[in-house]
């Protein structure tokens, strides 16, 4: 490890030649007087089609501190983010995905914080903005961090969503290498919550703080709002994977909070079978619901309803398996209708 950089913020690239420039410079601009030493920016690129790659080479003769190196393949997400965590000099790491800003002067508060306080893992909130935006954002003045070494699960808020971000701070690069903690690589999706998860079982000093450290840009094109069959199933087995790895935890009594597992787990099963739903092809989703039923993650006695929308409706109103078969009919209806 270099002892002269702090910070390595590393950033796993793939077709974001029109958002890159920007995160780029929400790094910079406010690291020019990073306390404690230098840092570093970490570009690996995942055989982008788009040019990025190209402009991010552009890129190091203006930045210094910046490294640009490319996969040999397409190797996804996890893969990429893995190779960033071995390619690392800081004391300190920070995964931003390029498409994304960070916040305005939070850099130096978070790391102050977490030099005062050790800590493992130290992460705040972020903020949604939508992919083309012009709102400015007033730079952080101070943060307030509590402990959360308790959480020994993923804290979630009242709707039961995900409060955690692996991008919304820093993780200290020793103890990633030392707990042996990097992404699986089977997953496309879902891979930075299951991270999370992983980390919060190992941690010791685990801080969080309320104000928001990170931009996070709603694209159409993500993974997360694309509606595409073959990226659906892709997605589908992401949390299949997510969700073994939950019920292994569970089964072999490596929890702290009995109540939140499964509460974490019913959800997970619920979006297994949503997502089942939203497939095309009839026959696969008959197919996968046997599986699920096989492993014994169909049908389950705990009902959790989606936070809002026309789902929760029709899974409130209707049994569950009759309500699942509902949906999988708009979905088909539709998709007849887009095509």
């Amino acid at each position: 490890m270099n002892n002269d950089i702090q910070i390595s913020f590393c950033l796993p690239v793939y077709n974001v030649v029109n958002f890159v420039e920007e995160c780029i410079q929400s790094i910079v601009n406010q690291c020019f007087m990073i306390c404690g030493g230098g840092y570093e920016i970490l570009c690996l690129d995942d055989c982008s089609t788009d040019g990025s790659y190209e402009l991010l080479k552009r890129f190091t003769d203006r930045y210094p501190n910046m490294k640009v190196l490319q996969n040999d393949r397409n190797l996804g997400v996890s893969f990429t983010r893995n190779e960033l965590i071995r390619k690392a000099c800081g004391k300190y790491i920070w995964f931003v995905d390029p498409d994304d800003m960070l916040y305005p002067g939070v850099v130096n508060l978070v790391l102050q914080a977490a030099e005062d306080t050790n800590a493992d893992v130290i992460l705040g909130n972020y903020l949604e903005v939508p992919e083309v935006y012009k709102q400015k954002f007033e730079p952080l003045k101070s943060i307030m961090v509590s402990c959360n070494s308790h959480l020994k699960v993923l804290p979630t808020n009242a709707k039961g969503a995900c409060m955690c971000a692996i991008w919304a701070g820093l993780f200290r690069r020793n103890f990633i290498l030392e707990s042996n903690l990097f992404f699986n690589e089977k997953m496309i999706a879902q891979e930075d919550t299951l991270y999370y998860y992983e980390i919060s079982l190992r941690a010791k000093n685990i801080y969080r703080f309320d104000e928001p450290s990170y931009l996070y840009r709603q694209r159409s094109t993500s993974i997360m709002h694309t509606r595409d069959s073959k990226r659906a199933l892709k997605y589908y087995y992401s949390m299949l994977e997510m969700c073994h790895v939950y019920k292994h935890h569970y089964d072999t009594g490596d929890f702290d909070n009995e109540t939140i597992l499964l509460n974490k787990l019913a959800h997970m099963r619920q979006n297994l079978a949503l997502t089942v739903v939203g497939l095309q092809d009839t026959r696969m989703v008959i197919s996968e619901f046997k599986k699920l039923k096989q492993e014994k993650l169909y049908p389950y006695t705990q009902k959790v309803l989606p936070p809002s929308g026309l789902l929760r409706i029709i899974l409130k109103i209707l049994p569950y398996e009759i309500g699942f078969w509902f949906i999988h009919l708009l979905y088909k209806i539709r998709y007849l209708i887009l095509n």
